[in-house]
């Protein structure tokens, strides 16, 4: 196994985001920004699951719990050529995820709730810790994880730039996702390839 440790982002690179899209659908782009933090943020620290979070945006909005997670089952989109792509990692580097996630969120979108975990060697979702990305904490409680190992260079993709900032004291190379070609293209020069 190559001494690598490849650090994946979950929403808006190993599928479609789900929120921020979500409040575009029913608010202006203005208002989408102040809501999506305002419900998500304590949420995604483990303070409230899915379901409660539903019925506080529901109390907000008006519209009923059940079409709100309806339309969220709408918006959601695997990124299948990337997952098979990382499938395809595994094993010959170490791979993570590092996640602001709800609990209840994946299993309620991806319905099998070892999916992500019998892709990546570890997962660490924000709820679980009390802790989110941008906030360092996350990320030391996912690079201690890896304390025995002396890794050669560790990748953190994510695909908001807000949370590849200031990575530098952990040895984290960032690298912002936009598209799976871009990505591939950045893995191979970085040396880091998949066996056909």
């Amino acid at each position: 196994m190559e001494n690598k440790l490849l650090i994946f982002d979950c929403f808006g690179v190993l599928c479609q985001e789900i929120s921020p899209k979500w409040f575009r659908m029913h608010f202006s782009d203005e208002e989408a920004k102040i809501l999506k933090p305002k419900f998500f943020n304590g949420a995604d620290r483990g303070d409230i699951d899915i379901y409660e979070l539903v019925d506080r945006i529901s109390n907000y909005t008006k519209i009923p719990s059940s079409k709100i997670l309806e339309e969220w089952k709408m918006i959601f989109n695997k990124n299948d050529e990337l997952l098979n792509y990382i499938r395809k990692l595994k094993g010959k580097y170490h791979i993570c995820l590092l996640s602001n996630v709800v609990k209840g969120f994946v299993n309620f979108l991806f319905e099998d709730p070892n999916y992500l975990s019998n892709i990546f060697d570890k997962t660490f979702n924000s709820w679980e810790h009390h802790t989110r990305k941008p906030e360092k904490e996350f990320y030391k409680i996912c690079i201690d994880s890896y304390k025995d190992y002396n890794f050669d260079k560790i990748y953190f993709i994510d695909d908001n730039e807000k949370n590849l900032v200031g990575l530098e004291e952990f040895k984290i190379t960032p690298h912002l996702y936009t598209s799976n070609e871009e990505l591939f293209e950045f893995f191979r020069n970085e040396g880091i390839k998949i066996d056909e």
